[in-house]
């Protein structure tokens, strides 16, 4: 699922700050897959879910989110999520 099919989206601002907080983007995110937050940052790895966190990671970097950022909003280390990012 690409992040353009999400019902929020975000521009990034002329200053190159991210215009949507990571939060924002979870709940964007968990919306777009019908499922819960906790869902997302949670240790389970059944595959829809594991897909979900990859949009996540996608689309937080579209906003110029680093890997140590959405690593910490994810609970995973920041190399899960550079992984993620290369599987997308």
């Amino acid at each position: 699922m690409s992040p353009e099919r999400y019902a929020v989206h975000y521009a990034t601002q002329s200053t190159g700050a991210p215009a949507a907080t990571l939060p924002e983007l979870v709940a964007s995110v968990c919306e777009g897959h019908g499922i819960s937050e906790s869902e997302l940052v949670g240790r389970r790895r059944i595959r829809h879910l594991v897909s979900a966190r990859r949009d996540f990671v996608v689309l937080a970097r579209s906003h110029g989110y680093s890997y140590p950022a959405i690593g910490r909003a994810l609970r995973r280390d920041h190399t899960s999520c550079i992984h993620l990012a290369r599987t997308a």
